[in-house]
């Protein structure tokens, strides 16, 4: 996320076009990565109209947010960058993030915790700048940026929390840290490397990713939305009880349905816990099944017995007409 005001250099757009086709592969991308990947690279290169015509129109400040209340800027910033290596680099790293977080998260969820992400990072971003201008210096609040690298760090901080035996590497170099201490270095390596970078706004992005693996921030949005998306069949939670009509014949009380038991899993849960949900699912459905096959054995059993016992009582069917048999004997004799 860097400070406008550098110009747009040589068309390295075309490096991240060999990335993507040749050194991932496209098959390899998760569908909400690609989207957003082409999305932000359409952008940039102005390949339909947009509201903006500069980064400046658009850029996060604490002016332009917080006091002309100019909200908008949290997305439009967002998804504008300032040249072609800025877009270049911060399109790598996100597809390298993204493939792993949307394989583990899904992509429904993923593209939830990129809207989150986005909004809280804008908004954290100015809090900052906020702070930073009354506690040290008066320009912080005309300090811009642009980008979408705030997202990423907080992407970073996710993916380094769920693999957090990654290979510690940045620019090709190893570094000997901790996976949870290598986004702090790569804050500082940045601000050394690129001074025009927003400090601020990469610190954003490591203070969400924060909140959402150690602080509360996961536990409001997967509750926030399970309740939104409560009401659709898609994200329910419940058993098929239909009885089948075969089933109704046979017994007054069945104990099996029509359908084998569907747990569909709903939103805010990552890979394992929907694996958890799943199995439990089909540990359920093999007892209802395990259970009618019990009852249906012991039924049979009991039938077996009774035909075999002496005190097993026939059915009045069986027994003969014993008026009409005296008629036919006192007929033969006469």
């Amino acid at each position: 996320m860097p400070i406008v005001g550098r110009r747009r250099g040589t068309p390295v757009i075309l490096l991240l076009f060999f990335e993507v086709f040749g050194a991932v592969g496209i098959n390899n991308i998760p569908p909400i990565t690609l989207c957003a990947t082409v999305f932000m690279s359409a952008v940039y290169l102005r390949l339909f109209e947009l509201p903006w015509t500069s980064p400046h129109e658009v850029c996060i400040s604490v002016r332009q947010v917080w006091l002309r209340k100019e909200w908008w800027r949290i997305f439009y910033g967002a998804v504008e960058h300032a040249d072609d290596m800025h877009l270049y680099y911060n399109m790598i790293s996100f597809i390298w993030k993204g493939i792993r977080l949307e394989k583990r998260l899904g992509s429904l969820k993923f593209l939830y915790v990129i809207i989150v992400f986005t909004t809280l990072t804008g908004g954290c971003l100015v809090a900052l700048s906020l702070i930073a201008s009354e506690l040290f210096d008066v320009r912080f609040v005309d300090q811009c940026a642009v980008g979408f690298s705030g997202v990423i760090f907080a992407l970073k901080v996710v993916t380094t929390y769920y693999w957090p035996r990654t290979q510690n590497t940045f620019l090709g170099m190893h570094l000997p840290l901790s996976s949870q201490y290598l986004v702090w270095a790569e804050l500082l390596v940045i601000q050394l490397f690129v001074p025009q970078a927003s400090f601020l706004g990469h610190l954003a992005g490591i203070l969400v990713g924060l909140s959402y693996v150690k602080g509360p921030l996961k536990t409001v949005m997967d509750a926030f939305s399970s309740t939104v998306f409560a009401g659709f069949l898609i994200f329910r939670s419940r058993p098929d009880i239909t009885p089948s009509r075969s089933q109704t014949r046979e017994n007054s009380h069945p104990v099996a349905y029509s359908q084998p038991y569907r747990q569909l899993v709903p939103p805010g849960m990552s890979e394992e816990e929907q694996i958890n949900q799943a199995v439990r699912a089909s540990l359920l459905d093999h007892n209802i099944h395990s259970n009618r096959s019990s009852q249906n054995q012991s039924s049979h059993d009991a039938h077996q017995e009774n035909n075999g016992s002496p005190i097993s009582i026939p059915s009045s069917s069986l027994y003969p007409n014993l008026e009409s048999l005296r008629q036919r004997r006192l007929l033969r004799f006469s």
